[in-house]
């Protein structure tokens, strides 16, 4: 089986998924924080997947999907 980056329209639905469950605070602050998912790169990081989707952004840091791992992660 051969690695495939995650598409636009999954990676969406799975932001909808999670949405749905966040309430208060937690969706405010979502909703503050949030863009409309856009592909980044730095290398050599993500070069095989043309880059990493980005979810999200907060001062200096980012949320983005990990392909690889198959979830979200901060930026340190």
């Amino acid at each position: 089986m051969t690695w495939e980056p995650i598409t636009l329209e999954a990676l969406y639905d799975q932001i909808l998924a999670a949405e749905e469950e966040m309430i208060g605070e937690i969706l405010r602050f979502w909703e503050l924080i949030q863009v409309f998912p856009k592909k980044w790169q730095q290398t050599p990081y993500g070069q095989e997947g043309n880059g990493f989707w980005v979810v999200a952004i907060c001062g200096k840091q980012i949320i983005w999907y990990n392909d690889i791992e198959e979830g979200f992660n901060s930026s340190d």
